[in-house]
């Protein structure tokens, strides 16, 4: 297998050579499979012309269509475990994104994939998690029943799929794939293709995250905690211990522990308004934090009236805390 990749591969750059005129004899780049002319973009020709632009990405173009059929022939050859479909659940969270096409694209987990290959001088060496051949996506690691991240993942290489369809084939695709990397520098991040395939990647990511969190939960961010509802489509910044605490009697969410905001939707700044009542040396107590501290009561009659109209928790025997704020005195 290891000689028939040297000849496929050779044959590969030769094709690049023939189209662009790539001096390979000293080149020394790195880059995945489907960014080919990154590896030598030090030593492309390409001359800086005005009206050569688009004479050179045709070139490149046309030199994709080759290149794109060849790898995804041999990571057929490459790679004989058999395919899986999608699982129901992938389905289920990829389904608004991508219709119908989660029922055909076919995948191979555990991928070998063409992370690095070349001939002489000129090698090409670049980590790659997926790698799609229109409705065939090769995933490096294996399948993992339920993990968010390889649905991501698999978001991203589904609109190469996307893609291919759209533009009519594995020829096509290769050909827009690489004019679009020329048109854009020689550069991966800005090839549009894959600013398109990023942009459903977050979408993708926001809508998994959310559906597979709970509809309540606490995270750590910045060094603070912050009290997300799905409901309301955000979170919402916790104050103080104390304000945590509140909010765990009402709400015993789970904590997440450290999450990016991205993933929980909208932030609504500071969460709501909050009181509760409590005990300290013999009597109880009424804090609000619109009040920014607590007052007491002179009388059991007093605290009843005054529960009828403000109702909340209580947490029992306290001492006083900071963030307890200011005696303000009698309560109204």
């Amino acid at each position: 297998m290891k000689l028939f990749k040297k000849l496929v591969l050779t044959a590969i750059l030769a094709s690049v050579q023939l189209f662009i005129g790539q001096n390979t004899d000293t080149a020394d780049a790195h880059c995945p499979w489907n960014d080919l002319p990154h590896c030598a973009s030090h030593a492309d020709p390409s001359p800086i012309i005005p009206g050569t632009a688009k004479v050179a990405e045709e070139a490149w173009g046309e030199a994709g269509r080759g290149l794109y059929i060849s790898a995804a022939k041999f990571m057929e050859r490459d790679n004989t475990l058999p395919f899986s479909l999608l699982d129901n659940r992938q389905k289920t969270l990829l389904r608004p994104e991508f219709g119908s096409l989660v029922d055909r694209v076919r995948i191979k987990y555990g991928a070998d994939m063409l992370d690095r290959w070349g001939s002489g001088n000129f090698q090409i060496s670049q980590g790659s998690d997926g790698q799609t051949f229109c409705n065939v996506i090769y995933i490096k690691n294996a399948y993992r029943k339920g993990d968010d991240y390889q649905v991501i993942l698999l978001g991203h290489e589904l609109q190469h799929s996307r893609q291919c369809e759209e533009l009519g084939g594995m020829s096509n695709f290769g050909y827009h794939y690489f004019k679009q990397f020329k048109k854009a520098g020689q550069s991966y991040e800005n090839n549009l293709l894959e600013r398109q395939a990023n942009e459903v990647e977050s979408r993708v990511k926001n809508f998994v995250l959310a559906a597979s969190s709970p509809s309540t939960a606490y995270f750590n961010y910045g060094g603070a905690v912050r009290w997300y509802r799905r409901s309301a489509g955000g979170y919402c910044g916790i104050t103080s211990p104390t304000h945590l605490k509140v909010l765990q009697t009402t709400d015993p969410a789970p904590s997440l522990g450290d999450r990016s905001p991205s993933e929980f939707g909208r932030d609504f700044g500071v969460c709501p308004p909050y009181a509760f009542y409590f005990n300290y040396a013999g009597a109880v107590r009424h804090f609000s934090s619109n009040r920014r501290g607590y007052c007491a009561f002179t009388s059991p009659d007093h605290l009843r009236r005054f529960q009828q109209s403000n109702p909340a928790i209580s947490l029992g025997n306290q001492t006083l805390r900071t963030d307890f704020g200011r005696d303000t005195g009698v309560c109204p």
